[in-house]
């Protein structure tokens, strides 16, 4: 049962995430909505270092996430030199399903 909704759910991220760059891309989504939601921005160089992947498949998966209109990548008020990350209207929705298939899936195993 509990392989099961593992397996939904894989299929699942597979069906609704960005096609290319899959499972990074979830990385990137939730670490950068996480920082949104806690008003501490996300710098492109943090990301780069918090992710163990490759700096330019790091990269490339960015370009790809502003390129799908995902994710912005806006200067910091603190300091304009820095690029951070800002979550769109696209991405919270992404977040917001995710969380709702996490909860059918939490509420499946109780039932186990």
């Amino acid at each position: 049962m509990f392989t099961d909704l593992i397996f939904q759910l894989r299929a699942w991220e597979r069906s609704c995430s960005p096609k290319k760059y899959a499972a990074m891309s979830f990385d990137i989504i939730f670490l950068v909505a996480s920082s949104q939601k806690s008003g501490k921005p996300l710098s492109v160089k943090t990301l780069q270092q918090v992710l163990s992947h490759n700096r330019n498949s790091v990269g490339d998966t960015i370009k790809f996430l502003v390129e799908e209109h995902y994710l912005l990548v806006v200067p910091s008020k603190e300091d304009g030199r820095i690029k951070v990350l800002q979550g769109t209207q696209k991405l919270f929705q992404l977040v917001h399903l995710y969380e709702t298939k996490m909860l059918q899936i939490s509420l499946a195993l109780r039932k186990v």
